[in-house]
Parts: structure tokens; sequence; C-alpha cells
């Protein structure tokens, strides 16, 4: 691959770039760019207009607030069968966005959630922006081509222990919470009022 790095606030409209030159576009945790209220309709139609017709705009998003899944959650309103076959051998559960959720019971979680939360507002940024995601996509259903809204997996508890891919799965989960925490440190630290000794203690 031919690989062309370009360093480019997303805030400021157009982008460098021309029309129809990618076949692909993946936006990540944008929920950390884009305030809450602003419009996004020029900056979906932005990047529709560097994506290839016929290409792919896909949309990775995480809600910054950590829950704990209910147990035994009801299965999605409209269960695939591949879905359903990739959540047994993942060990994990189908979520959507009706799947209830309870608070963080971890008291570490607890701080950051609410650590989090209040950062977040400052900036008029959202804790929870995968709720704002649908409602984005479906501006432009047909240009968009969006006919499904997938859902990411939790883990599935179980009697049965787990296989190797299974705990990497979740190691995996785990590592890219410990490194979403470490990657906003200053953030966090700043609404927490600790000091360095005290912030080094916390996350140790």
């Amino acid at each position: 691959i031919n690989w062309r790095f370009v360093q480019h606030d997303l805030r400021r409209l157009p982008f460098p770039f021309d029309d129809e030159e990618f076949d692909l576009v993946v936006l990540k945790d944008l929920s950390l760019v884009l305030p809450l209220g602003a419009s996004t309709q020029p900056f979906l139609d932005e990047n529709i207009r560097i994506l290839k017709v016929g290409g792919t705009l896909e949309i990775w998003e995480s809600d910054h607030v950590l829950r704990s899944l209910l147990p035994h959650p009801p299965p999605p309103p409209s269960k695939r069968v591949e879905d359903e076959t990739t959540a047994v051998l993942t060990g994990t559960f189908l979520i959507s966005p009706s799947t209830p959720f309870a608070g963080a019971q971890n008291r570490y979680i607890q701080n950051w959630n609410a650590w989090i939360q209040e950062a977040l507002h400052r900036r008029q940024l959202p804790p929870a922006p995968c709720a704002r995601v649908a409602q984005v996509l479906l501006q432009e259903p047909e240009a968009l081509g969006v006919g499904d809204l997938s859902s990411k997996g939790k883990g599935r508890q179980s009697d049965t222990p787990l296989t190797a891919d299974q705990a990497a799965l979740r190691y995996t989960a785990l590592l890219t919470v410990v490194q979403m925490v470490e990657s906003l440190e200053p953030l966090l630290r700043e609404v927490s009022g600790k000091n360095t000794e005290e912030w080094q203690y916390w996350w140790a």
C-alpha cells in the first residue's frame, strides 16, 4: 500500500481531498471531535464527497460511560442467524439500543464514569455517542445505503471454561478499556482534582 499521511482538523471543511478519492472512509471516535449541538450534515456531506460511488463509509464509535450488562439480556429485535452463530463461538452477547444495562459496580469504573462525563460536559462533547450514530446516518439513508446498523457484542457468562480464542477476545476488550483510560489521562486528572502522586496511586 502506498501510504500518504495528511494531518488535518476534521472540524475544518472542506477536507484536502478530491471528489471520490477513496474507496473506504473510516471515522473513529468522532465524539471526541464534534461537539454536542453541532450540525453533522455538512460533515457527513463532506465525507460522502470524497467517497467513490459504491464505496464504504465505516464509523467506529464507543460510549465513554462504561455500564454493566444485566444477566440474561433479551436478544435484539432483528437477530440474524449468522450474528447469533458468531456470538456463540466468541462467547459474547448481541446488544442493540433496546438492551438493558445497569450502572458499573467496580469503584474504579465508577470514578472513570464520573470524571469522563464531567470532562466531556465541560467541552460540550457527548459521553454516550452511540445513541446519536443512528440519527446521524439516517439523515441520508439512500445516499449512504444504510441497511444494517451493527451492534458490538458483550461478554457472555457461562459455566463452560473459555476457549483460548474467547479468552484472547476478553483480554483485548480489557486492554482496549485500559488504553482508553490511559489516553485520556490529562482530561481525567483535570476533573479528578488529584495531584501526580494521588493519580499514580489510583492508576496503579
